[in-house]
């Protein structure tokens, strides 16, 4: 809806619309800039205050380097403080240090220090803040005192000691004669770091330590993460500011703000070069907001003077397009109009259009005014030709193709049109001829079934044809009316032919139903057959498997008894052996009777043992021909067992063979029916196509008995409608058609 809007809108409209666009445009991508504008200067001013704060906080650590080296040394110089650590004379270094504190307290904007003195061992020899407490070993706990008893060099750090965490100025001391005698240290605590901070920054100041380096134990209320606050001088709410924040990201940012501060953090160093702490600076957000107040007031008025520069630009743009292109447009416009009015009849005249300037625009409506001077020539020409066209077309609606166009036309296209119209009624008068109402009426008499009418006097192909097309469906009719009596009578002969086709079909087709059943039942006999043979070999192979397991066990058989042979021979050697060995025992016993004999009455049990070992073989004799005979009846025995296994086997052999010849008899039978199956399945096939012959002759047969009825039908038709016409004789035998009259 609203793009039909915008279309009906006039180009002025749209260039003023597209020009305050354009403005409203221009003052949002100024109020975006002016946002990233003001985004970037106040992320660069946190940056350039961070940076500020960084570079203040690490000159104001060295500053305060300085003045502890710098007093350390001017102690140092101190001939009675030196000869007083020398002699070991704690009463008169204690007065030195009190008088000189007294001084730098009067001289110096620092008053949180302290003084201490160390012997040429490294153990403490005077605490300015704890006189009584001397004699420590220092080396134990702090990694400088070392240092300075081994190199004898001056030097300032940041170091944790059981005070905490203190910038020192530590110097040698030496006696008159250059000897090293001790050290000393300036230790200035940080505390004036936060007064000065707030003062001057206006800002807060924490300063951190790690707590893996602390010696003594921190309260938790002054714990931050891993680092514990190394001041005693410091704001609480600072501090509960501080405890909300994440130091480990912090330490990673060059900054980082809330409502309240903007926090940064510079590290801090020791001895060793290790980053012991931090310190963590807030820099309140009311004095970083007036900072950048005066940026934001640029800002502003930088945005204001370019959104009236817009406004300016726009309006000179719109007054000036309206002075040079609208004005010029709209005269151009209502000559157009004035134009298109004189085109389309509307009005009898048209004037030309004004030209104030001699632009684009003036150029074409020069051009217009000379094209609107020759169309308006061209259109009196064209109106003439036209009425001319006009006559010959409706003469030629009215059957008349005989009319010519004779105007000529100053325009070459509407010139060559008359060319073409001319040229198209000359073809319409060749091709069809001068007259369509003649060739009209001869089409309705035609369409009556009439065709003894002819055009007279036919000069155009049309009408030639015509008269022709007349002849021709005469010889048609004549030719369609002998035709389709003889067709009648073939038709009849055909039918009659066709129902004695239709019952010698049918006939076959029963005969081969017949045929296909018989066949069908003799498949099933052999089907039959061959399921027998497959069960009768089935039973051969179990026999085969049985005669086999027996001609196996009757082999086992003679194998076995053949080895009970071979251990009844064994045993009569054993047998015989126990004869001899009883044969001799009895020997032996009477030998033993006769030396019992000889001995007497010391040999009579020797007699009685000789007795009974004689018949102990007697007996053993007596068994071993008894064992012996059965053996050899067990022998005989085994022999004829023998024989019997062999006759055995060979009864298994023989059956086997038979039964391997009735197998293979079998199997030729099986391949006989196998082949006869092949050939009644050929046969069946055949069968079957020859039933399908049949059945599709059958069916030709049915159809052509249809195709019968239907072109008695169609024959019976052509005479009725042949009959129906009307068409002259005398034509047929002008043009010598050998057709029968009637």
């Amino acid at each position: 809806m609203w793009v039909e809007k915008v279309n009906n809108i006039s180009i002025e409209k749209k260039i003023v619309i597209m020009l305050l666009g354009l403005l409203v445009a221009g003052v949002v991508a100024s109020a975006g800039l002016m946002g990233y504008f003001l985004d970037k200067t106040k992320t660069k001013s946190f940056h350039q205050i961070a940076h500020s704060l960084n570079m203040i906080m690490k000159e104001k650590h060295r500053a305060l380097e300085t003045v502890a080296y710098t007093n350390m040394l001017a102690l140092a110089s101190n001939q009675e403080l030196v000869d007083a650590l020398k002699n070991g004379n704690r009463e008169k270094a204690i007065a030195i240090l009190a008088e000189t504190e007294k001084n730098i307290e009067q001289n110096s904007p620092f008053h949180t220090f302290k003084v201490h003195l160390h012997d040429s061992q490294g153990h403490a020899f005077l605490r300015s803040w704890n006189p009584n407490k001397y004699g420590d070993d220092l080396t134990t706990f702090r990694h400088t005192i070392p240092y300075i008893v081994s190199t004898h060099k001056p030097f300032v750090t940041t170091e944790v000691g059981k005070t905490g965490m203190t910038i020192r100025g530590i110097v040698p001391m030496f006696d008159a004669q250059h000897r090293y005698v001790g050290s000393g240290e300036y230790i200035v605590s940080f505390d004036s770091f936060v007064d000065w901070m707030k003062k001057n920054e206006d800002a807060d100041l924490l300063v951190l330590l790690d707590k893996k380096y602390q010696i003594q134990s921190t309260p938790r209320d002054l714990l931050l993460g891993h680092y514990v606050v190394a001041q005693k001088n410091y704001n609480p709410e600072f501090l509960h500011m501080a405890q909300q924040l994440n130091i480990d990201d912090l330490r990673k940012k060059a900054f980082y703000t809330d409502d309240h501060y903007l926090y940064t953090m510079v590290p801090i160093v020791d001895f060793a070069g290790k980053n012991i702490g931090y310190y963590l600076i807030g820099k309140k957000m009311a004095s970083v907001d007036a900072l950048l107040a005066d940026a934001y007031k640029m800002i502003y008025a930088s945005l204001g003077m370019m959104v009236l520069l817009l406004l300016i630009v726009t309006a000179i743009s719109i007054y000036i397009m309206r002075k040079l292109v609208f004005s010029p447009l709209r005269d151009f416009q209502t000559g157009l109009m004035d134009f298109f009015t004189f085109f389309q009849k509307k009005s009898g005249s048209v004037s030309p259009i004004p030209v104030a300037y001699h632009d684009e625009i003036g150029e074409m409506a020069g051009k217009v005014n000379d094209e609107i001077s020759r169309l308006e020539k061209s259109i009196t020409n064209e109106e003439k030709v036209i009425a001319e066209a006009a006559r010959v077309i409706e003469s030629a609606s009215n059957g008349d193709l005989t009319g010519r166009v004779a105007v000529t036309a100053e325009n070459q296209t509407i010139q060559k049109m008359l060319d073409l119209l001319n040229k198209l009624f000359q073809n319409l008068e060749e091709n069809i001829g001068k007259d369509v109402n003649k060739i009209v009426q001869t089409l309705e008499a035609y369409a009556r079934c009439d065709y003894t009418h002819a055009i007279p006097g036919a000069t155009g192909r049309i009408e030639k044809r015509l008269n022709r097309m007349q002849q021709v469906i005469t010889e048609m009719l004549i030719l369609n009316v002998q035709s389709s009596e003889a067709l009648q009578s073939s038709s009849r002969v055909l039918s009659k032919n066709v129902v004695e086709l239709n019952q010698s079909a049918a006939g076959q087709f029963q005969s081969i139903e017949n045929t296909s059943r018989l066949m069908q039942q003799i498949n099933e006999t052999m089907e039959q057959s061959m399921q027998k043979l497959n069960e009768m070999g089935n039973k051969i192979d179990t026999l085969t498997d049985s005669l086999q397991r027996g001609e196996s066990l009757s082999l086992e058989t003679g194998k076995s008894i053949e080895s009970i042979n071979t251990q009844v021979e064994d045993i009569l050697v054993a047998i015989k052996i126990i004869d001899e060995i009883a044969f001799q025992t009895n020997i032996l016993s009477l030998n033993a009777a006769v030396e019992a004999a000889t001995a007497g009455d010391a040999g009579k049990g020797f007699a009685v043992v000789a007795q009974e070992v004689r018949n102990l073989a007697s007996k053993s004799a007596d068994a071993a021909r008894s064992i012996k005979t059965q053996v050899e009846n067990a022998t005989e025995l085994t022999q004829k067992g023998i024989n019997s296994s062999q006759q055995m086997l060979e009864g298994y052999q023989q059956l086997k063979h038979r039964i391997d010849q009735t197998t293979a008899e079998i199997e030729e039978i099986s391949e006989m029916i196998k082949s006869q199956n092949r050939y009644v399945a050929e046969i069946n096939s055949a069968v079957m196509k020859i039933r399908q012959s049949a059945q599709n002759n059958r069916s030709i047969a049915e159809k052509t008995e249809s195709i019968v009825k239907d072109t008695q039908s169609l024959s019976d038709n052509i005479v009725m409608q042949a009959q129906k016409s009307k068409y002259d004789m005398t034509l047929v035998v002008t043009q010598g058609c050998s057709v029968a009259t009637g």
